[in-house]
C-alpha cells in the first residue's frame, strides 16, 4: 500500500504521538503533507517529532504541552477561584492551565478533521494480584483520556465534520490470560467508543475503532521483561500479546491502513484479519473461542 495524499492540507489532531504508533501515524500523516496537531506530555518529545515531521513534509505542525489525562482538571480560561471545599485553579500548574487554554484557542478557530486517540499503555499481571490503584491508573490513561480529547474537540470535530480514531487493542475484544488491567481497560474503551457512535449520529462526527493485535517495534521482546520478572509471571507473559501467537503487524503499513480506513468512514478495523473470527466467535460460542486462545498461547 502506497502513500496517498487523501489528507493533504486537513488538519490532524494527534494525541499520544511522540511514540509508538502515534508516531508512526504522525509521520505518515506528515508524508500526506497534512496540517498536524501533536498533544503529548514531553515538550522535548514534542519538538523532535515535530523537526521529524516538518522534514516529513507536514504543511505545518503545532505542538502542546499537555497531559491528557489531567485535561479535565485544567480551568476554563475564563474560570474564577473555585469555591471552598473544591481545588482551587492555584492547585493546577500554571503553566499547564495556559497550554490548555492556548490548544483550547487553536482548537476555536480551527476545523479538526481528523483526531486519533493514540495515548495508551499496556500491562501485564494476574487478577488476582492486581491493585484497584494500577487499575485506575490504566483506565486513565487508556479511557478517560480518550473521553476528555474527544470532549474538548467536539465543536472543532463538528465543523470539520471530522473522524474520530480511537486506538483500541484486541485486547479489548478478547481478554487475555495475565494481562493485568490492561484488557479491563481498553474494553473500557471499546464500550466508549461504541456508545459516542451510537450517541454522534447527525452530528457529521464519524468514529473508527482500531484494535490490532501486536505491533513491530525494537523493544517488542523486552519491553515487559522485567515486570513480569518482578510480578512471578512466566517469560512467555512479557512478549507482544502476553505471548499469543500473532504475526506482528508492520507500523508503517498498520498507519497506512488505518489513515485508509478513516478516510473512507470506516466503522472498525480489526487486524490481523485471522483475530477477527475469534473476536466475533467469543460471545456466540465463548467455550471453544477460550480454547482457541488457549492453543494460541506460546509454550
Amino acid at each position: 500500500m502506497q502513500t496517498s495524499s487523501v489528507w493533504k492540507n486537513r488538519l490532524a489532531l494527534v494525541s499520544g504521538g511522540t511514540s509508538g504508533l502515534g508516531k508512526h501515524l504522525v509521520l505518515e500523516l506528515a508524508r500526506q503533507n497534512s496540517r498536524l496537531a501533536i498533544v503529548g506530555r514531553d515538550l522535548g518529545r514534542l519538538e523532535v517529532t515535530r523537526d521529524e515531521a516538518l522534514e516529513a513534509g507536514a504543511a505545518s505542525v503545532d505542538v502542546f504541552s499537555i497531559d491528557v489525562t489531567r485535561i479535565d482538571r485544567m480551568r476554563e480560561p475564563t474560570m474564577e477561584t473555585s469555591v471552598e471545599g473544591h481545588p482551587s485553579s492555584s492547585s493546577v500548574d500554571q503553566s499547564s492551565d495556559e497550554e490548555c487554554g492556548r490548544f483550547r484557542d487553536f482548537l476555536a478557530r480551527e476545523r479538526c478533521e481528523l483526531l486519533i486517540n493514540a495515548v495508551g499503555r499496556s500491562d501485564r499481571g494476574e487478577l488476582q494480584n492486581l491493585s484497584p490503584a494500577s487499575v485506575r491508573e490504566l483506565f486513565d490513561i487508556n479511557v478517560l483520556s480518550s473521553l476528555s480529547m474527544t470532549q474538548l474537540s467536539w465543536d472543532s470535530l463538528r465543523r470539520g465534520s471530522g473522524t474520530v480514531v480511537n486506538i483500541a487493542s484486541l485486547a479489548g475484544l478478547v481478554a487475555g490470560p495475565n494481562m493485568g488491567g490492561y484488557s479491563i481497560a481498553k474494553h473500557g474503551l471499546v464500550a466508549m467508543h461504541r456508545q459516542w457512535r451510537s450517541e454522534s449520529s447527525g452530528s457529521g462526527v464519524h468514529f473508527l475503532l482500531v484494535c490490532p493485535g501486536p505491533i513491530d517495534r525494537p523493544d517488542s521482546d523486552d519491553r515487559y521483561t522485567q515486570l513480569a520478572a518482578q510480578r512471578g509471571l512466566d517469560s512467555s507473559v512479557a512478549k507482544p500479546g502476553g505471548g499469543v501467537r500473532l504475526k506482528r503487524l508492520n507500523p508503517e503499513r498498520l498507519s497506512r491502513q488505518i489513515l485508509a480506513a478513516a478516510h473512507s468512514r470506516e466503522l472498525e478495523l480489526v487486524l490481523p484479519a485471522k483475530a477477527r473470527w475469534l473476536a466475533a466467535l467469543m460471545p456466540l460460542w465463548p467455550s471453544w473461542a477460550d480454547r482457541l486462545l488457549r492453543n494460541s498461547m506460546r509454550r
